[in-house]
């Protein structure tokens, strides 16, 4: 397990790397750039974290909570736009397979925090 750990490591720290060259290059918007940045620089962070623990902290399963709980606000305002009429049953599926998406992701980082 320690292995593998330092593997993921390893590979957000290359991932951070190689976002350095592109953003260098001029190849990404400023504002992608920076949103990439935060977005593997906290993963890094939380593996740290778990690496330094013996699982996943407090902090990370109450984020998780709270962005479950964010992401059902979210479907639930959707539902309700598609039976308003405001939004399309098309554009609702492809909305909730995005909030699937993400609730899988915060579900897995609630296991392993990369």
């Amino acid at each position: 397990m320690r292995r593998e750990m330092k593997a993921r490591i390893d590979a957000v720290q290359a991932t951070l790397a190689r976002l350095d060259d592109l953003i260098a290059r001029e190849q990404l918007p400023a504002d992608l750039a920076a949103a990439l940045r935060v977005r593997h620089a906290d993963r890094l962070r939380r593996l740290e974290r778990h690496q330094d623990t013996s699982g996943v902290d407090a902090a990370v399963r109450e984020g998780g909570e709270m962005e479950r709980q964010l992401i059902e606000a979210e479907r639930e305002r959707i539902g309700q736009l598609r039976l308003d009429g405001a939004l399309s049953d098309e554009a609702r599926r492809r909305i909730e397979r995005e909030l699937d998406l993400e609730e899988a992701r915060v579900i897995q980082a609630g296991r392993d925090p990369a």
